[in-house]
C-alpha cells in the first residue's frame, strides 16, 4: 500500500453520508491547491534537467536553451515540490529511480556536463542517472515531486478526494492475472496497471446478520476461473428481507455487492410505485406502492389490473455505499446497507437490455459511471440528490477479491487541481 494521500480541495467541503443509519459528523477539508496541469509536469521535468546539470557542474544556460525555457519561468520551484510531496503523502520518504520510471517512462533528460560538450541524453533507467541521483539531494527532491505529481494525477483521474479512502493500484489487486477479471476491469476503464482503485475490506465473519454468496460466472465458451482463484466474478449479500413483487423463480432477498460486467445483467431494477393510467386502459387511480400491490396479490387495489399491465414510476437499484471513513455503510456493523438509488430511464433500459441481449455490459457500466445515481439526503430534507458511482475492489474474507460499483457522495464542489 502506498503512502496515505492528502488531497486538499480549493473549497471547504462537508461530507455527508446519504440515507444514513448513523449520521456522520460534517468533515471540513482545508483550503489549498495543487497544480496538476501538463505545464507543471513539463516544469518538473525541466527542474530535473537543471538539477542534473548542476550536479555535474554543467552550463545552466545551455540546458535552459535545450529545454526551451528562460531563467525565471518554465521550471518548478522548491515550494511547489514540497507541496506536491506533502499532499501525496510522500514526506519523509524517498522515491526510487524505478518509481520515477513508472511515473514518466524511460524519459531522456537533456543535460550538459560542460560547456562546448554534446548534450547528455540521460535516461531515468540508466546507471548514470542512478549515480548522479544518489549524490544529489536536489535531484532526489525533484524525483520525489515528479512521483508525487503522478500519484496525485492518478487520484484525480479516479475521483478520489478523501484522504481516508483506502486505495491500491490495479496491479496490486492481482486481478490482471485473471482473464475474466481483466475483462471486468476493462469495462471500468481500469486497464492501466498503475491506475488507482478504491479498496474495501469486508469482514464477512463480523456480518452476523448477513450471508455471502460467491459467484463463478461462466464465459460464453463455458470456461471460468479455477476454484482456487483469488478473483470472484461476483459476490451477493442476503439482506434477510424479501424483495416485494419479485418472481418466485428469482433469488429473493439477495443483492449484488459487486455490480460489474459479469453481474449487471442480473441486477434488479424495480419501480418505486405503479400507476393504473387511463391512457393505457387503467382505472386512473393514484400511484400505488409496491407494498400496496403486494397486499392485493400484485394487482391494482382499485380495479385488480395486474401489475405487469400497469405503468412503473421512477426506477431504482440497490448499491453499496462507501462512507467517508473508507468503509461500507452498515446496519450497526453487522449487515451491509444496500442503498436505494434512483436511476434514469436510459440507464434502466440499458441494464434490462443486458439481460435481454440488446445492450452490452460495458455500455451499461459506462452509463452508470457517467450518469451516476440519485440517493436521499438527510441534509436536503430527505430529497434525492446526485451521487457518483466508482469502481471498488472488495476484499471479502473467505470469498476472495471481487470488483463492483459503489455509491460515493461528498457534499462539496468538484475538486479543483490548478
Amino acid at each position: 500500500m502506498e503512502g496515505e494521500p492528502i488531497i486538499q480541495l480549493t473549497t471547504q467541503a462537508v461530507v455527508n453520508e446519504l440515507d444514513v443509519v448513523v449520521e456522520e459528523q460534517p468533515h471540513t477539508v482545508n483550503e489549498n491547491t495543487v497544480d496538476l496541469s501538463e505545464a507543471m509536469k513539463t516544469a518538473l521535468l525541466n527542474s530535473l534537467a537543471l538539477a542534473v546539470t548542476k550536479q555535474v557542474k554543467g552550463p545552466l544556460n545551455a540546458v535552459r536553451k535545450a529545454n526551451d525555457f528562460n531563467t525565471t519561468k518554465g521550471y518548478s520551484k522548491q515550494a511547489e515540490h514540497m507541496k506536491l510531496i506533502q499532499q501525496a503523502g510522500l514526506k519523509g520518504k524517498q522515491s526510487t529511480p524505478s518509481e520515477l520510471f513508472n511515473a514518466i517512462g524511460n524519459h531522456s533528460i537533456k543535460a550538459f556536463a560542460s560547456s562546448g560538450m554534446p548534450m547528455l541524453n540521460l535516461t531515468v533507467s540508466s546507471t548514470g542517472f542512478e549515480q548522479v541521483m544518489s549524490e544529489s539531494r536536489a535531484i532526489k527532491q525533484v524525483v520525489n515531486a515528479i512521483v508525487a505529481f503522478d500519484k496525485l494525477q492518478r487520484y484525480a483521474k479516479a475521483g478520489i478526494t478523501s484522504k481516508n479512502l483506502e486505495v491500491t493500484t490495479v496491479e496490486d489487486t492481482l486481478a490482471l492475472d485473471s482473464i475474466k477479471a481483466t475483462a471486468t476491469l476493462k469495462a471500468f476503464g481500469l486497464e492501466d496497471p498503475n491506475a488507482f482503485v478504491r479498496t474495501v475490506e469486508v469482514d464477512s465473519a463480523s456480518m452476523v446478520r448477513q450471508d455471502f454468496d460467491a459467484l463463478r460466472i461462466a464465459t460464453f465458451s463455458g470456461d471460468y476461473e479455477p476454484l482456487d482463484s483469488i478473483y470472484q466474478h461476483g459476490v451477493r449479500v442476503y439482506t434477510y428481507g424479501q424483495l416485494k413483487g419479485q418472481s418466485v423463480n428469482e433469488d429473493i432477498g439477495f443483492h449484488h455487492l459487486s455490480v460489474n460486467a459479469d453481474t449487471i445483467g442480473s441486477l434488479k431494477v424495480t419501480a418505486r410505485n405503479y400507476s393504473c393510467a387511463l391512457k393505457t386502459g387503467g382505472c386512473g387511480a393514484k400511484p400505488v406502492s409496491n407494498g400496496q400491490l403486494a397486499k392485493n396479490g400484485n394487482k391494482c387495489p382499485t380495479c385488480n389490473r395486474p401489475r405487469h399491465e400497469m405503468t412503473g414510476g421512477s426506477h431504482q437499484i440497490n448499491l453499496p455505499q462507501l462512507m467517508s471513513n473508507g468503509r461500507l455503510k452498515t446496519y450497526g456493523g453487522h449487515q451491509i446497507h444496500m442503498v436505494s438509488c434512483r436511476i434514469n430511464n436510459a440507464l434502466a433500459n440499458a441494464i434490462k437490455g443486458v439481460k435481454n441481449g440488446t445492450h452490452t455490459p460495458q455500455l451499461a457500466i459506462n452509463m452508470m459511471m457517467t450518469y451516476g445515481v440519485k440517493v436521499r439526503s438527510s441534509v436536503h430534507n430527505g430529497n434525492f440528490v446526485q451521487a457518483e458511482c466508482y469502481p471498488v475492489a472488495f476484499d471479502v474474507a473467505h470469498q476472495g477479491m471481487t470488483f463492483g460499483l459503489a455509491v460515493e457522495r461528498i457534499e462539496c464542489l468538484e475538486p479543483t487541481f490548478e
